[in-house]
């Protein structure tokens, strides 16, 4: 059983005195047996005993003699033995409320260390959420590529499928700036957006992916495919606009198509928004990105990476 060290300690100091209560008891019965029988020497073992029961025999409470026949037999040795045998006994309650304090104070300092983690992780909570509000903007980069549905031939001569997507850019940027004048995009060959205002993300995507959505469909209308990336992550606000770019375009070049794909840092503070978000973000698996270090040496990073998907409506739920 393990105990508290101090409570192992007078445990065992209690266990102990029952032994020696037990070996008393049996060294007084067999000390009375020998000296009835008037074994050689006991007199020498007497030393040892008769001070106990000449204490026993000076208290004049009872007769500790028995007659028998002519002789008279001491009865001291056993009386003794009871008294022992009777503190065995009695200490055994002792061992149990041994065993009661020491499994409270156990329980206790389970509670004490519960409520001490408790508040260590409400602390840590504390300044995590302190942390991940310090990513006040968000970015998208949205790759569109555009070819024939079946036969490249089929398709309108006049028409330039390599310029389609800039020009989608180009009005969505014109678009999305009448409607969200602070935001700021840039066209590298792709067009990548930033935006100062997380709890309004959800209209924010929604509106590119409705002009992308009719893009596509006007598109197939042409005999043409319409395939699209959307890559998300947050920003802090003294975060590198640059690195960000860089590390969405990673992203982008996994080939995640026709889906929306965000970073463990953009779910984080995504999910603190107060009002109730539009998206849930699912886990699509850890993918490795690869640094370039000073030394010319490639460090890989193991990131989790998330699609983000509408929430189903009750309705839609029953019926699919």
């Amino acid at each position: 059983m393990i105990m508290e060290q101090k409570y192992r300690r007078l445990y065992d100091f209690v266990s102990t005195i029952r032994v020696l209560c037990i070996l008393c008891t049996i060294s007084y019965v067999v000390f009375w047996f020998l000296k009835i029988i008037n074994f050689p020497c006991i007199n020498y073992a007497g030393i040892v005993f008769n001070p106990l029961t000449s204490i026993i025999k000076a208290t004049h409470f009872l007769n500790w003699t028995i007659k028998y026949n002519d002789f008279y037999i001491d009865m001291t040795p056993i009386i003794a033995a009871l008294g022992f045998q009777t503190i065995y006994f009695l200490l055994q309650p002792v061992l149990n409320t041994i065993k009661v304090l020491d499994r409270r104070h156990r329980l206790n300092k389970i509670a004490e260390k519960r409520l001490e983690e408790k508040l260590v992780n409400e602390n840590l909570k504390e300044i995590f959420i302190n942390k991940t509000l310090e990513y006040t903007k968000f970015a998208i980069l949205l790759s569109l590529n555009v070819k024939a549905d079946i036969n490249p031939n089929m398709i309108e001569k006049n028409i330039d499928t390599n310029n389609m997507p800039m020009l989608e850019y180009v009005k969505i940027v014109n678009i999305m700036r009448k409607k969200y004048p602070t935001c700021k995009a840039i066209t590298p060959g792709k067009l990548f957006m930033v935006y100062d205002n997380f709890t309004i993300f959800d209209d924010f995507l929604s509106d590119i992916i409705t002009e992308v959505k009719s893009f596509c469909a006007e598109n197939q209308e042409k005999g043409l495919i319409t395939e699209f990336k959307v890559a998300i992550d947050a920003v802090e606000e003294s975060g590198k606009v640059s690195k960000i770019l860089e590390f969405l375009e990673k992203i982008s070049a996994l080939g995640y198509t026709n889906k929306a794909i965000s970073t463990p840092a953009f779910k984080m503070r995504y999910n603190l928004n107060s009002q109730k978000n539009k998206y849930n973000l699912e886990t699509i698996g850890i993918s490795r990105f690869f640094e370039n270090n000073l030394d010319k040496t490639q460090k890989g990073i193991d990131i989790e990476l998330f699609s983000l998907k509408t929430f189903k409506s009750k309705a839609e739920k029953k019926g699919g």
